[in-house]
């Protein structure tokens, strides 16, 4: 027993040493400029460094829909995510704090063997902006613009689960993902010098799509194993402006 003990411990050890959340080849949203990808994690998860699997009891999850068998009673759960950032950019620097939108859970067991969950949560935060300084030739004179591009918005998650107990240590769980929300882009031009009126150009984007989601997780007597995988579908951001192009991209 000591030897097994040792031995699960050193996998746990190695097991920690291991990045948590997605892998880069899973998604690619956070390189294609879609905004800050959020983690859907609770608070309990979030003190363990962000891990949301392989924990030995049950609980609500938005990432293994398989997770929250076991569970006595129904229950509800939130989760505020608050932020303290610093930033820096050349010789100006600002510090701020920020809460972001909430994680949102509720299951409802079935039986013995089966259990009901329903999520909501932010995935992307598009709330950003950029300013450049630059110069534009007009009727042959050179004049200075400040050029700036601000995004506010962001993408949501709702999803629903069930979470059946195969055998008496294997639990197993399906979920579908619908995803919404909705981000307006703006971009200024001012004109620094020359009395020049400024111009600014607008579009609005409802972001909508359908995704899939599965999951287990294996109880032993010294440890517990857990996998969970989501994915399917597109995200599709409709231009809800004459003349501008929507976009889509793969979940």
């Amino acid at each position: 027993m000591t030897i097994a003990r040792t031995l699960c411990a050193a996998a746990a050890a190695a097991l920690s040493l291991l990045p948590n959340g997605p892998a880069a080849a899973q998604s690619l949203l956070s390189a294609t400029g879609l905004g800050t990808p959020l983690e859907a994690v609770d608070a309990r998860a979030r003190g363990l460094g962000g891990v949301p699997l392989g924990l030995p009891e049950p609980q609500m999850s938005l990432v293994n829909p398989a997770a929250a068998v076991g569970l006595p009673a129904a229950g509800l759960t939130v989760t505020f995510q608050a932020d303290e950032i610093s930033g820096a950019a050349g010789d100006r620097a600002q510090d701020y704090s920020t809460a972001r939108f909430p994680v949102v859970q509720v299951a409802f067991p079935i039986g013995e063997r089966v259990v009901a969950q329903l999520g909501y949560a932010a995935v992307l935060d598009q709330n950003w902006a950029v300013t450049r300084e630059d110069s534009i030739l007009i009727t042959g004179e050179r004049l200075a613009v400040l050029d700036r591009f601000r995004s506010s918005g962001g993408v949501a998650r709702l999803r629903g689960g069930v979470g059946y107990r195969l055998l008496p240590r294997l639990d197993v769980g399906a979920a579908v993902d619908v995803y919404t929300g909705a981000a307006r882009d703006t971009a200024y031009r001012i004109f620094t010098v020359g009395g020049l009126l400024p111009s600014v150009t607008a579009t609005t984007y409802e972001w909508r799509g359908v995704g899939l989601g599965a999951g287990a997780r294996w109880r032993g007597e010294a440890f517990s194993l857990s996998a969970a995988l989501s994915g399917g579908g597109s995200l599709t951001a409709a231009a809800q402006d004459s003349g501008v192009v929507s976009k889509e991209y793969s979940l």
